[in-house]
């Protein structure tokens, strides 16, 4: 089993992401953990199997409306809020496909779960996440990951 990527290598693997499908350059952030409130989404992916993975990606309404705006080529004025969760469920599947290749993991991805920051702390509580913070183009990431999987019937 291959560990899980470092500092560096999440914020290579994410700013590829981000630069390339919406021309958002990220980079870790300057003076380290963000700390999320309740306005803050969090979209986040389960992957089953003998070496499950978890991957999560929280923004405030700002970040999730930029990269809504970026991925569906409009201002941000007209991003609804429906489309700037889509948009943060889209770059989970992006970063969690990259992932995914990085670790060599032969395992199909499913779809995103998306919800308020404040869920997704309670549904997730036990679990021992790699949490890596995120900043650049006017959006602020805060990246999870574990090896080990969250229960995604809890939170349908």
């Amino acid at each position: 089993m291959r560990e899980l990527p470092n500092e560096n290598r999440l914020a290579e693997l994410l700013a590829h992401v981000t630069s390339t499908m919406l021309d958002i350059p990220v980079g870790l952030a300057n003076g380290g953990g963000l700390q999320p409130d309740d306005g803050w989404r969090t979209s986040f992916m389960s992957i089953a199997g003998p070496q499950p993975l978890t991957l999560a990606l929280s923004s405030d309404v700002e970040g999730c409306t930029r990269v809504a705006g970026a991925m569906f080529a409009c201002p941000a004025e007209e991003v609804e809020p429906e489309m700037a969760e889509d948009a943060l469920a889209e770059l989970v599947n992006m970063t969690s496909g990259m992932l995914v290749r990085e670790l060599a993991l032969d395992r199909a991805l499913c779809l995103p779960t998306t919800m308020g920051h404040g869920r997704f702390v309670a549904l997730s509580n036990g679990i021992p996440w790699k949490r890596v913070s995120f900043a650049g183009g006017g959006i602020r990431l805060l990246l999870f990951l574990s090896r080990q999987q969250l229960d995604i019937e809890e939170c349908r």
